[in-house]
């Protein structure tokens, strides 16, 4: 009977073993998922003798510090880095700004006078030349042949003159024939005349000093006359023209300095001044012509045809409020700079006036001595707290 008893005692007990296995294998596997976590995603918890090892020295980063850490961030400081400028006086002048070409104060296209073949050219295209340099001669046989003619029919008039003169006080001549023969004797004085000036046009001379910018002709070609020869500029002076509006031009005046720049020179400032200023008004544009006159270009660094920016003076503000340009923050058609106030910057709107070079000056909304922001602007608002990185100038 007891036996019989104990054997559905011992089925239940081993059914509950699995049982206990299982639960026993879900209670780890938990504890094990909860310790994962707590450690990161899977790392395992460092003892405190792995801490020390892997601590951070003194002056290193730790992989994903920014790189504020290195400014103070790491010690709480949120403070916004800026540079700053004083507030201070200075004079601005105020330019009229024009581009244009130079242009040489003598210039001409030569031309020949007289036909015939290229027989020698003597300079080319760069050369310097004088007033009366020879620059090119041409056959001239046809020339000398004229000449010769006229000379000998002037000679043969000359001759008849003088009997018929010889006559005429014998009262064997009549007054009639003596002033006919006058007639013809003084017209071809003035053929002989010409055609000595056609045979000097031959030799082609340069009306001025200069440098031969063209030439147009080869050896041997033959020439009519109008036929274009060389083009000759004289580089001093330079001209530089350009066209300003009426109320502009009432505050330039005759030798006042103007200053130029060249595209093909962009390390050399030249200098000038106003040589001349159009008495009229263009009806079509409401301009009227300044011609400025470069100094003297000796050493021929610039040439005729050359792009240039002129920029001359028309006013100026003396001890003006001045800021750096990159101090104005543009926004919606307004001028705006940040003061520096104690630890923190104040919006300010300013209207702006001249600008010369890195300076802009400010008619209102600042006072000498302040100090504003020139660099860091984009991080900033009224009231940030910021910190001052460089030295006030």
């Amino acid at each position: 009977m007891s036996e019989t008893n104990a054997q559905p005692g011992a089925r239940r007990r081993k059914r509950r073993l699995p049982l206990l296995i299982g639960l026993f294998v879900i209670v780890v596997a938990v504890v094990v998922i909860l310790a994962l976590v707590q450690n990161g995603g899977g790392s395992p918890v460092a003892s405190a003798d792995e801490s020390d090892s892997t601590a951070v020295e003194p002056g290193e980063e730790r992989d994903g510090d920014e790189k504020g850490d290195k400014d103070g961030d790491k010690n709480g400081d949120d403070r916004v880095p800026i540079e700053v400028a004083s507030v201070s006086r200075s004079d601005v002048p105020a330019f009229f700004t024009g581009t244009a070409v130079l242009e040489a104060e003598n210039e001409a296209e030569i031309i020949a006078r007289a036909a015939g073949n290229v027989e020698a050219i003597h300079v080319e295209e760069g050369d310097r030349v004088h007033e009366g340099s020879l620059l090119l001669e041409l056959d001239g046989r046809e020339q000398e042949i004229a000449l010769q003619e006229a000379k000998a029919s002037t000679e043969r008039l000359r001759h008849e003159l003088q009997r018929l003169e010889s006559l005429y006080e014998q009262s064997l001549a009549s007054e009639r024939d003596l002033m006919g023969t006058r007639a013809e004797f003084g017209a071809a004085e003035a053929r002989q005349k010409a055609a000595a000036l056609t045979n000097t046009f031959t030799e082609v001379r340069s009306p001025f000093d200069g440098v031969v910018t063209q030439r147009f002709i080869g050896l041997g070609q033959p020439v009519a006359p109008g036929a274009p020869l060389f083009r000759v500029a004289d580089f001093n002076p330079l001209l530089v023209r350009v066209f300003m509006p009426e109320r502009v031009v009432q505050k330039i005046s005759v030798d006042q300095r103007v200053r130029i720049e060249a595209d093909a020179k962009p390390d050399i400032e030249y200098s000038g001044r106003v040589a001349r200023i159009a008495p009229v008004v263009d009806r079509r544009t409401g301009t009227i012509k300044v011609t400025l006159e470069l100094d003297k270009n000796d050493e021929g660094t610039l040439m005729p045809g050359s792009f240039v920016r002129v920029f001359i003076e028309t006013d100026r503000h003396a001890e003006a409020l001045v800021v750096p340009g990159r101090a104005v923050v543009e926004e919606g058609g307004e001028s705006f700079v940040y003061r520096a106030e104690s630890d923190s910057v104040r919006r300010v709107r300013v209207e702006a006036g001249y600008v010369h070079g890195d300076l802009t000056e400010i008619l209102t909304g600042l006072e000498e001595g302040e100090r504003v922001v020139t660099a860091g602007q984009g991080a900033l608002k009224d009231g940030t707290k910021v910190r001052i990185i460089n030295a006030e100038d």
